[in-house]
């Protein structure tokens, strides 16, 4: 299962729900996605993005809220820290972020996971509500308040630490029900 089985599997009318993707290769998750009003954003046009271009060139010129953002673009640190202060901005009900949670020390590879999972250790350590599948490279939902992050204040630290901090991970039935819950509860 993935992203696009959690949203498919919201208790909500998904004609109703606006998505927003960053970082949508081969549209694999977009495509898949049962939402009406939903927008994609990548540098590459082989695939045709909604809008071709950075996500910070996106956000430039980004107009509209969106229930769902689902950040998936550049995974290095700096990127995704910049993503989702900028998604936070324009987000209602939910940001989901992938490859936060990478199973393996060499998956820190900036051509793989890379150094992503710092900001969900920032996350953890400063209590933000969220949630993290335990499998799909950490896939984590992060529900409002929505604050943004001080890229100054991100955490240095080594996946050895980030491991030891033993973040909570769910399936992926758990993560359905806990977010539509939360759902349910914020109606």
């Amino acid at each position: 299962m993935s992203f696009s089985d959690i949203v498919n599997n919201l208790d909500m009318d998904l004609s109703k729900v606006s998505y927003l993707e960053l970082g949508s290769y081969k549209k694999h998750t977009f495509d898949r996605v049962r939402v009406s009003n939903k927008k994609c954003v990548d540098i590459l046009p082989d695939f045709s993005p909604t809008f071709c271009m950075d996500t910070s060139s996106f956000f430039k010129i980004n107009t509209d809220i969106y229930d769902i953002v689902f950040i998936d673009a550049n995974h290095d640190l700096a990127h995704v820290v910049e993503d989702f202060n900028s998604s936070a901005k324009v987000c209602r009900k939910l940001i989901a972020i992938h490859d936060m949670y990478p199973p393996s020390k060499e998956l820190t590879d900036t051509k793989f996971c890379s150094d992503s999972f710092k900001l969900l250790y920032h996350m953890f350590q400063n209590n933000f509500q969220f949630i993290t599948l335990d499998g799909d490279y950490g896939l984590t939902l992060v529900f409002p308040p929505f604050r943004e992050v001080d890229m100054g204040k991100v955490e240095n630290v080594s996946y050895e630490d980030f491991l030891l901090a033993n973040i909570k991970t769910y399936s992926i039935d758990d993560i359905i029900s806990i977010t539509n819950r939360r759902f349910t509860a914020g109606a």
